[in-house]
């Protein structure tokens, strides 16, 4: 694991966690350097296709996928159902 990877990987850790918390849920974001990763995505929040090929970029070296879905507008999530 380089990084670059590790930072790629903490950006998107992020950006979902931002999109759970305007959706009103209370779960921390969670990022661990290296190793195993697992990610919570709002269901309609993202495409999800689009969020594991960023993710399969990410592991393959490729940046431009992950930037280009954090870069997008900001989706906003429908509300947590747990609120």
């Amino acid at each position: 694991m380089t990084p670059d990877k590790d930072n790629a990987f903490k950006q998107i850790s992020l950006f979902t966690g931002k999109i759970c918390q305007q959706a009103g849920c209370q779960h921390p974001t969670q990022f661990t350097p290296g190793g195993y990763r697992s990610f919570r995505v709002r269901r309609k929040s993202v495409d999800l296709s689009s969020f594991v090929r960023a993710l399969l970029a990410i592991e393959l070296g490729d940046f431009t996928p992950a930037s280009r879905l954090i870069d997008k507008d900001k989706p906003t999530a429908p509300p947590c159902p747990g609120t």
